[in-house]
């Protein structure tokens, strides 16, 4: 197979691309939103731990087998490294999905070094969410926002919390406002997008409501 890919590059070309296609369809693209919004959420985190506390707060939780020490990046793992990093580089933290439970670091030069890690809540993106339908928060705000609560274990854009729930964006607009002046999701800006995710108080009332359906 791989003698008949070298001599026929371009034809090899066709038959890589496809299959990483047809890889991306049945793997991948199925959740990639709520992967993509898990990263985010990450990213975002990582932002605010150099803005407050700079690069030791950043590389504080990383992972286990990632410290900072002085001015030098300490993992303890076995890494690939080809070449010595040029001086001025930088160091490249890349969040990824299918990383865990090991931090992977590839310091090739001449590329950046780069350390690929597990982000933060990564048990949280193959979680059943919580069944609202009849549970004492419906009661208390109605299905749909009690269903938005639910879903907002990650954050989401309006667009994509529409699809998951079927309902339109206006509506889901004037409900998502609600529960943001009563403090239960808060939301975002990501570039041209706006994120919402649940609170600390949005969990505690999803939590609160799942104990007293169980007990009742």
């Amino acid at each position: 197979m791989l003698p008949a890919l070298i001599a026929h590059p371009a034809k090899a070309l066709d038959l890589i691309t496809a299959a990483l296609e047809t890889y991306w369809r049945r793997a991948i693209e199925p959740d990639w939103r709520r992967m993509r919004s898990l990263l985010q959420e990450d990213l975002a985190f990582r932002l605010d731990e150099l803005a407050s506390g700079g690069i030791e707060r950043l590389f504080r939780n990383l992972h286990p087998s990632i410290k900072y020490a002085g001015d030098r990046v300490e993992i303890d793992r076995p890494f690939c490294c080809d070449g010595e990093p040029m001086t001025g580089q930088g160091l490249l933290l890349v969040p990824c999905v299918f990383t865990w439970p090991a931090g992977l670091a590839v310091t090739g030069a001449p590329h950046v070094p780069t350390i690929t890690y597990p982000p933060r809540g990564l048990g949280r993106l193959w979680e059943d969410r919580q069944d609202t339908t009849d549970s004492p928060l419906a009661d208390l705000v109605g299905r749909t926002r009690a269903a938005i609560v639910s879903h907002l274990d990650l954050p989401m854009s309006t667009t994509h919390l529409a699809h998951q729930l079927g309902v339109t964006a206006p509506t889901l607009s004037v409900h998502l406002s609600i529960l943001r002046n009563a403090g239960v999701v808060a939301s975002r800006r990501d570039g041209r997008t706006v994120l919402y995710h649940r609170t600390s108080l949005g969990s505690q009332l999803l939590s609160a409501s799942t104990t007293l359906a169980t007990t009742a």
